[in-house]
């Protein structure tokens, strides 16, 4: 919603017929933008970032990985955030649930041995892995 101000000066501008200032644009894409098609995605962990690699597979073919983007943690968390609302926003469009084939549905997550050490915090960890394995099976 725009502010007295801006209104103010949207105005003067037209009583002046000066041209309204334009805003700079908030996104600029690289002289080496590159737009790309994916059907598979790999996940590489590390300490302070995570590896999404990108590439198309096809039936009876090894996946072709063409694109790998790190990002930070915290930027992690917020895409997750933004992923979950665009699916919220195709399926209220689209006025039904997206499914999911059989073979791409992944299977119920089983916590790795651990040591006494990591245990603890991480059966912590696998129980929410659990119940967003259980969320997703009940969305579909």
């Amino acid at each position: 919603m725009a502010s007295l101000e801006d209104l103010k000066e949207d105005l003067k501008h037209e009583s002046t017929g000066q041209p309204q200032p334009q805003a700079p644009p908030r996104f600029v894409r690289d002289e080496n933008f590159v737009s790309s098609y994916a059907n598979d995605v790999q996940f590489e962990l590390g300490a302070t970032d995570l590896t999404l690699t990108f590439g198309q597979t096809g039936f009876n073919k090894p996946t072709r990985q063409h694109t790998a983007m790190t990002m930070s943690w915290p930027e992690a968390k917020v895409m997750v955030y933004f992923l979950q609302a665009n699916l919220l926003i195709y399926e209220a469009i689209e006025q039904r649930k997206i499914t999911i084939p059989k073979g791409l549905i992944p299977p119920a997550p089983v916590m790795p041995e651990e040591t006494e050490e990591t245990a603890t915090h991480m059966a912590t960890a696998w129980e929410q892995i659990r119940k967003l394995h259980d969320e997703l099976i009940a969305s579909l």
